[in-house]
C-alpha cells in the first residue's frame, strides 16, 4: 500500500523524528554528565527534574501508537519543565527544554487531527 505525502504524515514524521533527536540529546545530557551540578546541590531536585524528563520520554514512547494521547503527555510534561526551571530562576534552561517537547507534542495532535479530518471526508 502506498501512502501519499499529505499534511498529516508530514507532522506526523516530523514529530517523530524531532522526538528523536531531542530524546536521545535529553538523555545523553541528563545521563552523562548534565545534572552534575544539579545532582550535587540538591539530591531532591535532581529526582524531580529526572521525572519530568521520563515523563515527556514516555509520552513520546505513547505517541508512536497514540498520537493525540502521547503529545497531549509531551506538551504536560514541556510545561511542567519549564515551570521548574522558571522556579530555578533559569529563563534559558527552560526554553532548551520545555519548548521542543511542546512543539513535538503539538505536531503528534495535529497529525492525528489532519488525519480524522481526511479520513472523515473519505479520502483515504
Amino acid at each position: 500500500m502506498h501512502t501519499h505525502f499529505t499534511p498529516a504524515v508530514f507532522a506526523k514524521w516530523s514529530a517523530r523524528i524531532m522526538g528523536l533527536v531531542t530524546a536521545s540529546i535529553f538523555i545523553g545530557f541528563t545521563f552523562l554528565q548534565g545534572l552534575d551540578g544539579l545532582y550535587e546541590n540538591v539530591q531532591f531536585v535532581f529526582y524531580i527534574f529526572l521525572s519530568f524528563v521520563l515523563f515527556a520520554l514516555a509520552g513520546y514512547g505513547i505517541a508512536w501508537l497514540q498520537p493525540d494521547k502521547g503529545g497531549s503527555i509531551m506538551i504536560v510534561a514541556g510545561f511542567l519543565m519549564m515551570a521548574f526551571h522558571f522556579s530555578r530562576d533559569d529563563r534559558f534552561t527552560a526554553m532548551v527544554y520545555g519548548i521542543p517537547f511542546i512543539i513535538e507534542g503539538v505536531l503528534f495532535i495535529l497529525s492525528k487531527a489532519l488525519q480524522e479530518k481526511k479520513m472523515s471526508k473519505g479520502k483515504w
